[in-house]
């Protein structure tokens, strides 16, 4: 891998690592305006929206076999 390739990609990374995604942003966003229990709500809804991704996404690749 080139210098400058790897430069990029190493920047690219950083980028990505270091900012907040959605689900971050919107924590951080309830909590500041409602407080700590309904961020701990959205936190909770941000997860089971997650675990049904994953259920899904199981359930399709089993189906796909």
């Amino acid at each position: 891998m080139s210098l400058p390739l790897w430069l990029g990609f190493l920047a690219t990374v950083l980028v990505v690592a270091l900012s907040p995604g959605p689900g971050a942003a919107l924590s951080m966003s309830v909590g500041l305006q409602h407080g700590y229990r309904h961020a701990l709500t959205a936190i909770l809804g941000l997860q089971a929206a997650l675990l049904m991704q994953l259920a899904l996404a199981w359930i399709l690749r089993k189906e796909g076999e």
